[in-house]
């Protein structure tokens, strides 16, 4: 039996999908019962847990022999995913898959980077067999910029010309349920990409191409970007963080393209022109305006 924790979240949520895409019996835990309906379905057993609460943990494990650990990021995110490797192990789970980050290191400037570290660390000294599966960043995150897609034509940035590898969430999914459900991937850690490393006035051209209208790459200084998240009522956590990957990504420190999508999955990771066709919508002034 598998456990998917963070299910309904943007990973989570498409593991959950292709899980029940496979015909494969799983369990798909959820903090909030209110959001339980986005992943309701007749094949999904659906557990309550809360990552501060270990006897919910404990019983959303039982009868599981691989767990999908992914906690929320945030001040806590290392004590939840720590939290969840103990009820791994009082329950007796067999594998843990850890959706980690790409670069995930003790030495990183990158604070979240560091965390993952820490959580990998912890899982490994739990004495479960694991797999840590380190995606770089999400072409999905770039639907927190639809709106200024849709409404203004605009894709705000502040990496200048960095060059980013993303990686779509539906090849992260793929990736932990070939490691979830198919034996030889204990002991082992994936960092995954995308096909290509794309900057943002890359992005630009190509979701102007998707929705058949100009998408304009406007370079925002550091200081704007952090105001405009302060406005918009951004924790100082997330703030931070996204400074820090931003600064990463200026850097190129991102670039890297590696091969174990395919080496995974069987499939050419989804390039962006693939993403931006599908998600085209998302972006589109047609649908923002109807909203």
């Amino acid at each position: 039996m598998i456990l998917v924790t963070g299910a309904t979240g943007t990973v989570g949520s498409e593991v959950v999908r292709q899980l029940v895409d496979k015909g494969i019996q799983f369990k798909a835990m959820v903090h909030d019962c209110g959001k339980a309906q986005l992943i309701e379905h007749p094949d999904v057993q659906i557990v309550q847990g809360s990552y501060d609460d270990l006897e919910s943990l404990y019983s959303a494990m039982q009868n599981v022999d691989h767990l999908f650990l992914l906690a929320p990021s945030g001040p806590q995110q290392v004590q939840w995913e720590n939290n969840l490797t103990d009820a791994a192990v009082r329950t007796g789970v067999q594998h843990i898959v850890k959706l980690s980050v790409l670069g995930a290191s003790s030495f990183s400037r990158i604070s979240i980077l560091r965390k993952h570290w820490l959580s990998e660390r912890y899982i490994e000294n739990s004495g479960i067999p694991c797999t840590f599966i380190r995606p770089s960043w999400f072409m999905q995150n770039l639907l927190r910029m639809a709106s200024s897609v849709a409404s203004e034509g605009k894709l705000y940035s502040f990496i200048g010309d960095g060059r980013v590898s993303m990686i779509d969430a539906r090849d992260i999914a793929a990736a932990a349920v070939e490691c979830l459900t198919e034996p030889g991937y204990q002991g082992r850690i994936f960092e995954i990409t995308g096909p290509e490393a794309l900057s943002y006035y890359d992005v630009a051209a190509k979701l102007s191409s998707a929705i058949d209208r100009e998408v304009t790459c406007i370079i925002q200084s550091p200081d704007t970007a952090r105001q405009e998240m302060v406005d918009r009522g951004a924790p100082d956590w997330l703030i931070d963080d996204y400074m820090e990957f931003g600064r990463f990504f200026a850097e190129n420190a991102a670039e890297v393209v590696t091969p174990f999508v395919a080496q995974l999955t069987g499939q050419a990771p989804i390039n962006f022109d693939k993403f931006a066709s599908d998600y085209a919508p998302a972006f589109s002034v047609q649908r923002r305006m109807a909203a």
